[in-house]
This record gives structure tokens, sequence and C-alpha cells, in this order.
């Protein structure tokens, strides 16, 4: 926090040109039948020493030592009750401000009860400057003065204007010998051309206040409330400890829109909007300062904050891990450097040589909200992962049109991809690391493969469509359970030790399923791919799976290809195969499997049950081996 300095530190303001700002107009002369007390231009200095109501008889000028009005406090009561009616005129000083001048002092204590309202405070070095508790202020001008107004704790401060002053309103903390008794409250006031518009040192309600043009910050505060507030000057909201900032618009600050110094504040809600890109311009939207902790963004509007053309929107140091940081993003691009949830207010595009979304921290969690991110002409990736990274979550959107990959996570561990749609990429439409979770997704029309996993990785209940590479590609040890590939190169490539269950694999220009060693192929229908249906090498199981019209180019194989030693295919049916089965290693089991019309090719070498020609057979029963329980059969 800044502390605001008690001294004129911008005498210079006095002197600046302008109308006055007086909060209504002079009032007629008052009734004779009045019984306030009338305040004078020949009683001043005046000290008031009980309790009663005055008002201003007429524009008075105070230009001596000390302060033009002192209220001290009743004698033994230790409660004012002064109301002072400025009556629309104006108390001013014609000369610089000096330091201890006052246009209105109280010296406060406890139990204050101070009304102060309707008209304007010039020139001072404060202004009024009351540190009681339980002041009013209303409907008071303070133009040109070191410090408008400087109250303490329990202050109520309504529809106040401070303009041209160093600082318009600053609320301290206690002073010695008083007890809280709760904070001040600021509501409907405005601050214009100040060095700084609104400084609170302790508990403030600031409601639907303003600070425009400010030199500095519009609002310097600790443990407060700043709600449905707005300005723009060099720095929106300075925020120390335990601060609400909730419904607040920054706009247009040249610094920043709200710096975070301190803990346990709470960022809710906000519109925080910059200038756009500039030469000069050095402008963040939200910032914090290096090592801040506990505090709480969600919600915030925040666009068009630039390095000169380097988009600054969040401004907050790598390792602030303990801060809760739920990001709403309405532009790209946007690097996120700190473990939170980022989501998207709307369909957001990625220019020319950039990535939309560069993660460069662990447990970073990606909402696309049903929106999409598309790549303009140029671009590179959708999101990228530079460097290896924990727990990224992405999910509920579309990535499409990317100049190089819709997500490229190969960096990442444990990555979880929900429910996108990942469409017409220049390279991958998913890039993902070991232990990726792949779920709900469709990658359609990416120039290489459409989802591609490492080591230990699941996809399931997926959908690849026509990607120029491999619709699927997951690495050892992983699964593709429920997924459909269609009309791609190859439909699914597995590394070693895959299972790959219940998948539809069709009309792919090459293999529907290629498998490594050690996987097991089970329960998929494969239908119409160019090449072999399904093809496996070492040490896997081919179970229960429907071939039908694999086989139609060129050196095909057929609906199954074992290439190599030591598989089981067990339960399979296939049709209208170019070749049903073809085993080319040794020591593999074929049993029970049921093949239309097509010719099988054995190795020698291999273990299999007895092939039952069934053609045109009506009755198993009378067919010799029918009953053998590891019979093969065509028919």
């Amino acid at each position: 926090m800044q502390r605001i300095t008690l001294l004129g530190l911008f005498v210079t303001l006095t002197f600046m040109s302008g109308p006055l700002s007086g909060m209504t107009s002079p009032q007629a002369p008052v009734a004779s039948g009045d019984k306030r007390t009338p305040i004078n231009q020949g009683m001043l200095p005046l000290t008031i020493n009980r309790a009663g109501s005055y008002y201003l008889a007429g524009n008075l000028t105070w230009d001596g030592a000390g302060a033009g009005i002192t209220i001290n406090d009743t004698a033994g009561s230790g409660d004012n009750r002064v109301s002072i009616d400025l009556n629309g005129f104006e108390l001013r000083r014609s000369l610089a401000p000096a330091a201890g001048n006052q246009g209105i002092r109280s010296p406060g204590g406890e139990g204050n009860s101070i009304a102060i309202h309707n008209g304007t405070v010039t020139g001072f070095e404060r202004g009024i400057e009351c540190l009681g508790y339980g002041l009013r202020v209303g409907n008071v001008g303070f133009t040109r003065n070191s410090i408008g107004l400087y109250t303490g704790g329990g202050a109520t401060i309504t529809h106040c204007t401070f303009d041209r002053c160093g600082t318009g309103l600053l609320v301290d903390s206690l002073q010695q010998g008083q007890t809280f008794q709760g904070g001040a409250v600021v509501t409907g006031c405005t601050a214009h051309l100040c060095t700084h518009g609104f400084h609170a040192n302790t508990t403030t309600t600031f409601t639907d206040c303003e600070g425009y043009n400010i030199f500095g910050d519009v609002y310097d505060v600790n443990a407060s409330t700043l709600r449905n507030c707005g300005g723009s000057g060099s720095t929106g909201a300075r925020l120390g400890n335990a601060n609400l900032v909730e419904g607040c618009r920054f706009v247009g600050c040249l610094d920043y829109g709200i710096r975070v110094d301190g803990a346990n504040n709470r960022i809710i809600d906000n519109n925080v909007r910059g200038s756009g890109p500039g030469a000069t311009f050095n402008a963040r939207g939200i910032s914090f300062a290096a090592n801040v902790a506990r505090n709480v963004l969600a919600g915030n509007t925040v666009s068009s904050h630039y390095n000169n053309t380097t988009p600054q929107n969040y401004d907050i140091p790598a390792g602030n891990t303990t801060n809760q940081l739920n990001l709403l993003l309405v532009e790209l691009p946007q690097t996120i450097s700190w473990p939170c949830t980022v989501t998207l207010a709307g369909n957001l595009d990625v220019p020319t040589a950039q990535s939309g979304i560069t993660v460069a921290a662990d447990r970073v969690t990606i909402d696309l909200a049903g929106h999409s991110i598309a790549g303009l002409t140029g671009s590179a990736d959708g999101i990228a992962v530079p460097g290896a990274r924990r727990a990224l979550v992405v999910k509920n959107g579309t990535i499409r049109g990317m100049g190089n990959s819709g997500i490229w996570a190969s960096n990442v561990t444990s990555g979880q991809f929900l429910d996108l749609v990942l469409d017409s990429n220049g390279q991958y439409g998913l890039l993902a690391g070991s232990g990726a979770r792949v779920e709900g997704c469709t990658a359609s029309s990416n120039t290489l493969a459409g989802i591609t996993t490492d080591t230990g990785g699941l996809v399931q209940s997926c959908a690849a469509h026509a990607n120029a590479g491999t619709g699927i590609n997951v690495g050892t040890r992983s699964q593709a359970l429920d997924c459909q590939s269609d009309g791609n190169r190859v439909g699914i490539v597995t590394g070693d030790g895959c299972q790959v269950l219940r998948c539809a694999l069709n009309d792919n220009t090459r293999e529907g399923v290629f498998a490594a060693n050690g996987c097991l192929i089970a329960d998929c229908t494969v239908r119409n791919n160019v090449l072999d249906g399904i093809r496996v090498s070492f040490s896997s199981s081919v179970l229960r799976n429907t071939t039908n019209g694999n086989g139609s180019g060129a050196g095909s194989q057929g609906g199954i290809l074992v290439s190599g030693n030591g598989n089981r295919i067990e339960g399979n049916t296939g049709s209208f195969e170019d070749r049903a089965l073809v085993v080319n290693g040794t020591r593999n089991i074929i049993v029970k499997n049921t093949m239309m019309d097509a010719p099988v090719f054995m190795a020698p070498g291999n273990t299999y049950g007895p092939f039952i020609n069934a053609v045109g057979v009506n009755d198993l029963a009378g067919v010799a081996g029918a009953n053998h329980p590891w019979a093969n059969f065509y028919f």
C-alpha cells in the first residue's frame, strides 16, 4: 500500500484553473425564525465549543494558520452533536495550502457526531479534518485541497465531489484512545483530476463512486469494500489486505486496472478495460505483486491491456500458488503462469503467429464453456504447453482452424481433455502426453492425427473422422474404449500393451486397427477398411470382433492379419473380406472364429481348431467336427 502523506505535496493544484465545485447555489437569506447560528466572515477563526446547528451566512475566506472553523468536544460529554450547513456557499483559502491548515477541523475523540453538508471547501491543506467517530458529510465539493476530506472510522460520506485535490478522500486508522465502532461508508462520491482519488487505511465501504482522470491511484484501500465503483487513472484500484472489489469498472488505466499488493483480497465480476496497443503503453489489467497469497479472482472481464503490442491482461508472477484464480478470457492470446481455472467468455480468435492460450503452470483448468477458439491465417496452436506440466484440464468447446495443432500438450502428464471438438487444424487435433484422459472428444479433418496420447492414456467415447493421418493413436499401456474412427488413414494405432474395446472402425484408407505387441482387441466392429481390418504383431488377443468388407485395396492381407507370434484369435466373425484371416507368424492359437466364404491363410507352426466347411449346410448337426469345442467355421 502507498501511504499518503498528510502534507500538501501537490501545492500547484491550488492554482489550477477551472470553476469551483459547489454542490448547490447559495441559499436565500435565512428566515428570522431560524434558530440556527450563522457564521460570517468576521467570526473567523471560529471555535465551536457547544452542540448546536450552524450555517454559513455567505462565502468565507480563511488565509490564516490552523483551521477556519474548529469544533471541540463538548465539555465532559464526548458527543459533539454539531451540524454545519454550508448553505450552498464556499469556505476557501486564497493562498497556497500550508501545513496544518484546515477549512474545518475537529480534533476527534470517542463518540463524535458532526454533520457538514451542502457547500464547497477550497484550497486548504486539508479541506475538512475530523478523525473522531461518526462524522457525516454530504453534498460537499472539495476543490484544490491537498487532502479534500481527512476522516477516521465510522464516517458517512455521501454525494461529495473531489476536484483537483492531492488526495480527494483519506479515511485513516482510528486514533489513539479510540475503539472500533464500525467502518466508514462512502456512497455516490466522485473524484476528478486528483493525484489520488480515494484512500482508505481502515475498514471502508465504497458504493457507486467514480474517479476520472486520476494521476495516481483512483482507489488505494485496506480492509475495504468497493462495490459498483468505477474510474480511470494510473491505477484503478490498489489493494492492500482483505479487500472486496465487486462489480466495478476500471477503464483506460495507464499502469494497472487492479493492482494487488497484499493478501486475502476478493476480486469478483469486475470489468477492467485498457486502451489497446500503443508504442508508449505498458498497461496491465489485473496485476499481483510477487508472493502475495490467498487472493481470489472470479468472473472478471479483462481486456485491451498491452505492453506496446504484447497483451498483458493478467500480470501474475509465477509461483503464486495459494491464490484462487478463476479467469474469464475475453481475448487472446493469453499466457497462464499460475494454477487457475480459465473460462472463455465467448468465441475467440487467435492472431497470426500466436498461440491462443499458452500454459506455463501445473493444475490449470481451461473451460471453453461451449465456445470456440479459432485460428486466423498463420496462427500457431490453439492451446500450447511448451514445458513439462501436470494436471492440465481442457473441456467443453471447439478448437478449429489452427495453423499448427488444436492442442499441443505432449509435455503434459495426467492431462484431461473432455467434450472437445478439434476440427481442421494444420497438424494434430490433440497431441497429449502420458497418463492423459480423453473423453467425449471429436477430431475431424486435421492434417496429421486426430487424437494422439502417450503412455498410459485413456481415450473413451471419442470420434475421429476424415483426418489425413491416424484417427486415434494411443501410446504404450493405453486404452481406447467405445470410440469411432472412420475415414482416416488408419482408424486406431496402438503402442504395446494396449486395449481397444467396443470400437467402430470403418472406411479408413489403410487399417482399421494397427496394434503393436501385447494388446487386446475385443468386441469391435471393423468395416470397409481398404487394407486390413485388424492387424496385430506379437502376444495379443483378438476376441469377439466383427469384420466386414475389409481388404479391398491392392496388397491387402485380410479381415484379421497376424504378422507375429504368440497371439490368440478367438470368437471373431468376418464376412465379405478379401481374405478373412491371414496368420503369417508362428505359435499362435486360432479358435472359434466364423468366416463367410473367404479364404484363410495359415503359416505352419500355429495351433488352431478345425476349420469346418459349412457352406450351404442347413443343419450343422450332420457336419463332421461341428461340435468340436475349438472349431472355426466358414460358410
